[in-house]
């Protein structure tokens, strides 16, 4: 009988024990892993009944009466302390592990790394097993955490770092200010506190300085616990998307001086595009949602990782310092309290294009060892956080891509940091993820709407009328040019109506430009002239004789109404108007260059009732046309030049015949020309002698706006 009696087992415990048990000899003569669990006094259960190295082990006993293990032998040592004999270094154990390969003083001693995370333990562990060692590194650690699978190995792993991180220094959101306690916290990231609300400058406040200072000082070297609602985000991500500009004088944003004016409404920079909004399906097509900017991070599974342990750090980076008290951004991106401005990515209940990124780039020293009977993970009093921006892989090419958190997640998933399933997921709120440079990204907008939902996405264009296309934005079959003409039913004279230029190759904020028309159009004021020939300021102001507005939605609402124009640089529309400031380069023109791909719409709700459309033609293949002259590729045996004569059926004297000159060798602009006869002919005009020999003035100048009557 296995007896307590003047035999109890000394453990960390027990200090005053009667002995003590050991898995091998070299462990035994070193002092190192003995075993901590011991029970006794079961009638005729013999060594060791239920004793083991961490608890209960039943069935290892053996009994000269009741059965128990039917092979076993006992031994007793041959050596002394002062003179021992060789211990053999891989002995079978009693539940058929082998022994650490590693030697007692390499485990009494430790060894230290930069971190705690399953690869780095892995790879240490691997390089100190001896080339005699017959198992591997998983073999191995299972002895020294007495576990049985490779999957418990990695699980007591991430435990033992994350009780070393437990004794890392560690703060609050309210060690940051006073204010910022739970509850203060909770209603920040939904975007409603006095913070978010409030307009101005964070700089000279209170909780302006408490940020600054936390920033520059233990938001580097301590542990920030997380606020309730970001604890257990189920997709190892957050995302913040902000709705409002709060904080003039920062080079972010439109806020601007002064606030009363330029701040109460203004927008963030934009670098995304809202598509819809999941928990209603509210689509948010083109610009309609006005500027937003969202910035997110994200961590590995591995709960040792610094990613992991420090992505409330970099949640205060990203929110508090770099966001608002930085940038002044702030507020949600919809007006619903079922879309926070922070969340867990699965808890966002929007879908956008992309966000930024941010990352943690840290370190801090680990001692790990064996004592009290495990590996145990002790840090170092050395944290150092960094806060850059996120290297990532770029989805679609594997190329590496900064500053991307579609990006940055893809990267974790090609290391093996997170699961498939989480990327998708990710995936499923980022729908630009394959576009990281493309913050618009209409088109994944469409597809991820339409693949969800089943409904049509509507385009920027649905409530438009197409007047003039460019480049990309050329669609002949379906552009009314008479409609952005002087009698076009969608511009009224008296004006009150709008003008749209969407801009494929133009900046984030000149892509989509709404002209708000104020005052009546004078007589001779060509919509066409001003807009694609000449922007000029006769008649035409800005907040005087019109507005500029960045999305139609701003529009209607008279919010965010552009403050800086300029004109009479024979250039088109818009010069270098800008939202707040001069902005150059984002001009069209049809003869001086500027941007290539562009259209221009008129809103079919300028005129009510709206007039049937015209029926459109094909495209232009000359078959309206009956050829008089040609010349290099453009001879052709089908040629009558009596066509071309003044007075012929096709030349009438009265005018109001058209010309046509076509010239595939001619640079674009002058490729094909018509030639509009305004006033009669006399009889002895010479067509054919006017185009082909001497260009006359004679009866023949170019009607304009200074010479109306060519």
């Amino acid at each position: 009988t296995w007896s307590s009696e003047d035999n109890e087992l000394k453990t960390l415990d027990n200090t005053e024990g009667d002995f003590e048990l050991y898995s091998s000899m070299s462990f035994a003569l070193s002092g190192l892993m003995p075993w901590q669990f011991c029970n006794y006094d079961d009638n005729h259960i013999g060594f060791p009944r239920d004793c083991s190295q961490q608890s209960f082990t039943g069935g290892q006993w053996n009994s000269l009466n009741r059965g128990g293990q039917p092979d076993y032998g006992y031994y007793v040592w041959l050596g002394t302390p002062d003179s021992p004999v060789d211990a053999p270094t891989f002995a079978p154990t009693g539940v058929g592990l082998p022994l650490s390969c590693i030697s007692a003083e390499v485990w009494n001693d430790g060894f230290s790394l930069n971190g705690c995370t399953v690869a780095s333990i892995l790879e240490e562990v691997e390089a100190l097993l001896p080339d005699s060692c017959p198992h591997d590194t998983l073999t191995d650690l299972k002895y020294l955490f007495n576990v049985d699978s490779d999957a418990d190995v990695m699980e007591s792993i991430q435990t033992m770092c994350e009780d070393g991180w437990s004794e890392v220094d560690a703060t609050e959101f309210q060690d940051v200010d006073q204010n910022f306690d739970s509850a203060f916290m909770t209603e920040y990231i939904q975007g409603d506190t006095y913070i978010n609300h409030e307009t101005g400058t964070f700089e000279g406040t209170a909780e302006g300085e408490n940020i600054g200072e936390f920033r520059e000082g233990q938001a580097k070297a301590t542990r920030l616990g997380g606020v309730d609602g970001l604890k257990e985000c189920q997709l190892n991500s957050i995302m913040c998307c902000f709705g409002r500009d709060r904080q003039p004088n920062d080079n972010n944003g439109n806020c601007a001086d002064p606030i009363e004016e330029n701040c109460v409404d203004a927008d963030p920079a934009d670098n995304s595009n809202l598509c819809y909004a999941e928990y209603d399906n509210s689509i948010y097509p083109g610009e309609s949602e006005g500027d937003i900017h969202c910035h997110g991070l994200a961590w590995a599974d591995d709960r040792g990782d610094f990613s992991y342990q420090l992505q409330h750090n970099n949640f205060f980076y990203v929110s508090l310092y770099d966001h608002m008290y930085q940038r002044g951004y702030v507020e949600n991106t919809v007006e619903s309290n079922k879309v926070p401005m922070c969340a867990c990515m699965e808890d966002m209940k929007i879908k956008v294009s992309r966000a930024d990124c941010t990352q943690i780039d840290a370190t801090l020293t680990f001692n790990i060892k064996y004592e009290r009977g495990s590996l145990r993970a002790s840090p170092g009093n050395d944290l150092d956080v960094n806060f850059n921006s996120c290297q990532g892989t770029n989805p679609s090419n594997g190329n590496d891509q900064g500053n991307d958190l579609a990006s940055r997640v893809f990267r974790f998933f090609n290391e093996g940091k997170i699961t498939e399933e989480t990327k998708d997921a990710v995936f499923d709120t980022l729908v630009g993820y394959a576009e990281p440079g493309n913050n618009a990204n209409e088109a994944a907008c469409t597809r991820a709407y339409e693949d969800a939902i089943g409904d049509e996405y509507l385009t920027p264009t649905d409530e438009w009328l197409q007047v003039y296309g460019k480049g990309s934005q050329e669609d002949s079959a379906n552009t009314y040019l008479e409609f952005f003409g002087p009698d076009s039913p969608y511009l009224p004279r008296d004006g009150g109506f709008y003008i749209r230029r969407l801009c494929v190759d133009c900046g984030d904020r000149h892509n989509d430009i709404i002209y708000k028309r104020l005052t009546p159009l004078p007589d001779g004021f060509s919509i066409f002239d001003y807009f694609l020939g000449e922007w000029a300021s006769q008649d035409n102001m800005l907040n005087a004789d019109f507005e500029l507005y960045g999305n139609m939605l701003d529009a209607l609402a008279d919010r965010n109404r552009w403050t800086f124009c300029n004109y009479d640089d024979n250039v088109g529309f818009p010069r270098d108007c800008g939202p707040d400031s001069f902005v150059g380069g984002q001009w069209n023109s049809l003869t001086r260059g500027g941007r290539q791909n562009y259209g221009f719409y008129v809103y079919r709700a300028n005129v009510n009732p709206e007039p049937p459309l015209p029926p459109q033609q094909e495209e232009d293949s000359l078959a309206q046309w009956s050829q008089v002259f040609g010349k290099g590729s453009q001879e052709s045996p089908a040629i009558d030049i009596s066509f071309w004569e003044a007075g012929s059926e096709y030349i009438p004297l009265s005018g109001g015949f058209y010309i046509r000159r076509i010239c595939p060798s001619c640079r674009d602009s002058h490729k094909d020309i018509i030639y509009k006869r305004v006033t009669p002919l006399s009889a002895d005009f010479d067509v054919p002698n006017l185009f082909l020999d001497t260009w006359s003035s004679e009866d023949n100048e170019l009607k304009t706006l200074d010479n109306t009557e060519g």
